[in-house]
């Protein structure tokens, strides 16, 4: 559970310490398999991963596993899944509104949902596959768009490795706060401004 992982955290470190290839391979495996059965713990992961791996080498797990769960996850719903999901996922109201933006420009709203999560993760995941985005839409737009905020969100689970031993009431604080969260989105966007332009420019 999350509260067992709270209260681990000192020998996971160690563990961590002393296994880091393998340890990193089977985080990278369990933050996929997160993101692939849309379990909405991914943000506490990645806090997990920059506390345990440090910034750089948590970012990238939590990035990866995070790609190769969303692409996973597309993949499994095209090729046979999409009408049980389907049939859950219209009865969300959250799904009517996103599907309605999808359908006016997939590669510009999906790449804006991916800087600023209006909706949740799970959702944006799913949605694409049901609504008939192309693979290749929903891969560079994830590919870039979760980029800023996995290294960021990573970054501060370093910081409170240095503050403290991490404990839920604080992670949670932090995830649910709107002005952490503002800061977050604003360091997001002055991250990967250039690089969206450049694309935005490219789609017209």
């Amino acid at each position: 559970t999350i509260d067992m992982l709270f209260e681990r955290m000192i020998d996971f470190r160690l563990i961590t310490e002393r296994f880091k290839l393998l340890t990193a391979l089977l985080y990278t495996l369990l933050y996929s398999v997160v993101v692939l059965f849309s379990i909405p713990f991914a943000s506490i992961l990645t806090i997990f991963s920059g506390y345990l791996f440090g910034a750089l080498i948590g970012g990238f797990i939590s990035y990866s596993g995070a790609l190769i769960g969303t692409s996973v996850l597309f993949l499994i719903i095209t090729s046979g899944f999409k009408l049980n999901v389907q049939v859950k996922l219209r009865s969300n109201p959250l799904f009517v509104d996103l599907s309605n933006e999808i359908y006016q420009n997939q590669f510009r709203y999906l790449l804006f949902l991916r800087f600023f999560p209006v909706f949740p993760f799970w959702l944006v995941n799913l949605a694409p596959a049901i609504l008939g985005v192309k693979f290749k839409v929903f891969f560079i737009t994830t590919l870039f768009g979760i980029l800023p905020g996995t290294f960021i969100i990573a970054g501060i689970g370093e910081k409170i490795r240095i503050v403290s031993v991490p404990n839920k009431e604080l992670v949670y604080d932090l995830i649910s706060n709107s002005q952490f969260i503002l800061l977050l989105l604003s360091l997001s966007l002055i991250s990967i401004l250039p690089t969206l332009l450049k694309i935005l420019r490219k789609k017209k």
